[in-house]
């Protein structure tokens, strides 16, 4: 049985606000493909592709997720 989402409009932050997240101990989650994230990725993110983002739990009680993609694109569709 799926749980209640929480869910919060995202917002665009840059490379160092997402640097300062991450060591207040928030989750990186890069939303690539595996093949994209193989490729290269943040040190430490968690690769949770957005074709199947609502199957792979994230955050785990994280005082905030950040979403991670290429250029941006998929991070505004979700």
């Amino acid at each position: 049985m799926l749980g209640t989402l929480n869910i919060m409009p995202l917002k665009h932050i840059t490379a160092p606000d997402a640097r300062r997240l991450a060591g207040q101990g928030a989750v990186i989650v890069d939303i690539r493909e595996p093949g994209e994230y193989h490729g290269e990725n943040i040190p430490g993110a968690l690769n949770a592709p957005l074709s199947q983002l609502g199957e792979t739990p994230v955050g785990g009680g994280a005082p905030a997720v950040v979403f991670h993609c290429k250029s941006g694109a998929r991070t505004r569709m979700g």
